[in-house]
């Protein structure tokens, strides 16, 4: 029963449907739906005229992608047999709290618009299977990489905070404000010297690091 909450093995049949999906976006299947005309052979007017057509065959291709990145990462980064065996022991035992968690993960990832971020939370998921992350703390990760791009997970995993901290200046600072709106960096001190008016203000760098909320994060996804 684990083995079917895991879906790991219907991993394959996830991809094929996306593959169908794609071959539905071609082009015989686009001309089939259009009488013949001008219009006909204008790309931008298929795509109009076709409308919900093409809107929810792109959205379920899109579902089906987030969805198997996310199964995928589960499946190839548990190799290890015991592993695996104790997954299934924990999922048997909690069958109907992991049944709600999937439901809350298909959402999640659905949602998610880059094909990375499924992938930092199959990471994440494996930690909480791990014992390694709480539930609530699983689903703050989640709601956090919704309001990031994976670019900006960049600058955490480059960056040697236990050195020292990044110098930014506030104006050029736009990836590393996301960062901190999420918890995961911080302001180390003011960054501006006001003058008379806003035209002297002065742009001072200022010293951004990562806190350990960040510093978990990066270390399970990185």
């Amino acid at each position: 029963m684990a083995d079917k909450y895991m879906m790991v093995s219907s991993i394959t049949n996830v991809l094929e449907q996306a593959k169908d999906c794609l071959v539905d976006l071609g082009e015989s299947w686009i001309d089939a739906q259009l009488d013949d005309g001008l219009l006909k052979e204008i790309p931008i007017i298929k795509a109009l005229m076709l409308g919900k057509n093409v809107i929810r065959t792109v959205t379920e291709c899109h579902e089906i992608r987030q969805i198997s990145q996310f199964l995928l990462t589960i499946d190839t980064e548990c190799t290890d047999e015991a592993r695996r065996k104790r997954y299934i022991k924990v999922l048997n035992e909690n069958a109907k709290q992991f049944e709600k968690e999937l439901e809350y993960v298909t959402i999640v990832v659905t949602n998610y618009l880059e094909s990375e971020k499924p992938k930092m939370l199959g990471r994440l998921y494996l930690k909480r299977l791990d014992g390694g992350l709480s539930w609530d703390e699983f689903a703050k990760y989640a709601a956090a990489i919704d309001r990031i791009f994976p670019t900006d997970v960049e600058i955490l995993k480059e960056h040697d905070f236990k050195k020292n901290a990044i110098m930014c200046k506030q104006s050029e600072s736009e990836e590393i404000l996301r960062l901190i709106s999420v918890g995961f960096m911080y302001e180390q001190s003011v960054s501006y010297l006001m003058g008379n008016d806003l035209s002297e203000t002065t742009d001072h760098e200022i010293p951004y690091s990562i806190t350990a909320f960040g510093q978990k994060f990066i270390d399970i996804v990185g």
